[in-house]
């Protein structure tokens, strides 16, 4: 999909989507007896292609620039992609086991070629699970009906064969399922394909993985739309995820978690999305993306009580000036603002409650929650 030479140290992306299942309820070809209740899906290949494109249009990291993006999608109806950088539209390998196989291995290579190599691996998809053990399901998964998991990554024995790899950084973004069944419960560990064979012993790799949800949870998309985890990672990737601890803005593998399971809260509170935890594995920090401005930030103002938000008049204010306003509506008010402080005000033109004032509220990421206090 893209591809710069760096002649140095670079970053290499592998963003995989499946949505099309031939094999589970609702495919086209032969239905798989022991299917699991699983079927079609129409988020991931939007997910993972929005991934590739926001790497290639917006990432940047002067160390270590961006020299492949590779990305591979089950759909219902294939569709090129178009290279925002470069103009050209390709076709889109599918995500089948084996070309799954390959894209590793050849991504992996490319890590090779120097220990200051940052690699990001992204999936989207059917997942399913047994302990430490994730079972990711390729596009061809159950067509050996002998050996199902013959159509999956196991993504533990992969991760764990990443140790082999010579670069150093390495990050996890797993947008799946993590339920339990019982082909993963009785398969004595087995959790599909393994392309690079394990080791234990690492070199001191950092290798952090951040997942949509909880073992044993369920992970949610949207009927031809992003997934929640896909939306909330580019959200915390844009600026949510902002940190400036380091004398500029940056998103940081710390404060890219922190970011997502904030913006994946605020999602559930609001009953926007059902809700869902994103946890992480080997959470150790460096460096993804360096912003080239300072974050706009989320911003949720309510009030307290809640009850009187459906009468309140909110506020923003620089400087005494007025920024936005939002008449009465039975929901907070979210807005974005960049990092500063700022004066929120709640007033009552039905004469409800007393007026209610928040002065000298610090903005910052990965989003500043406002409730503005009023009594009747």
């Amino acid at each position: 999909m893209h591809q710069v030479p760096q002649g140095g140290a670079a970053t290499h992306i592998l963003a995989i989507g499946v949505g099309r299942y031939p094999h589970l309820v609702g495919g086209t070809g032969p239905r798989l007896p022991d299917h699991q209740g699983l079927g079609q899906l129409t988020s991931p290949p939007i997910s993972a292609r929005a991934v590739a494109d926001w790497f290639i249009a917006n990432f940047n990291n002067p160390g270590r620039p961006l020299s492949t993006v590779r990305l591979l999608l089950s759909e219902d109806s294939p569709q090129p992609f178009m290279n925002s950088k470069t103009g050209l539209v390709i076709p889109v390998p599918s995500a089948t086991i084996d070309t799954i196989a390959d894209a590793f291995k050849a991504w992996k290579a490319d890590g090779d070629t120097y220990p200051d190599n940052l690699m990001i691996f992204y999936f989207c998809g059917h997942g399913i699970a047994n302990g430490a053990f994730t079972a990711l399901l390729a596009e061809d998964f159950g067509k050996d009906t002998a050996n199902a998991l013959d159509g999956a990554i196991d993504f533990y024995r992969n991760r764990l064969g990443m140790n082999r790899c010579k670069a150093k950084q390495q990050l996890y973004l797993i947008d799946a399922c993590r339920t339990t069944t019982d082909m993963t419960v009785y398969a004595e560990d087995y959790a599909g394909r393994v392309f690079v064979q394990p080791q234990t012993k690492s070199a001191g790799n950092l290798r952090p993985v951040l997942y949509s949800t909880l073992f044993g949870q369920q992970a949610y998309g949207r009927v031809s739309k992003m997934s929640y985890f896909a939306e909330a990672l580019l959200a915390a990737l844009s600026g949510a995820g902002g940190d400036e601890s380091q004398g500029d803005w940056r998103v940081r593998t710390s404060s890219l978690h922190l970011a997502i399971e904030a913006n994946l809260t605020r999602k559930a509170n609001a009953g926007i999305a059902t809700a869902q935890i994103s946890p992480a594995d080997d959470l150790i920090t460096f460096d993804v993306h360096y912003m080239l401005a300072p974050p706009q930030v989320p911003v949720i103002v309510s009030c307290r009580p809640l009850a009187a938000l459906a009468a309140a008049n909110l506020r923003c204010l620089l400087a005494g000036a007025l920024l936005q306003e939002r008449v009465p509506a039975n929901e907070a008010w979210e807005i974005s603002l960049p990092v500063g402080s700022y004066d929120f005000e709640a007033t009552f033109p039905g004469g409800q409650y007393q007026p209610g004032r928040r002065l000298g509220q610090y903005v910052y990421p990965p989003e500043r929650n406002v409730p503005v206090e009023v009594a009747p």
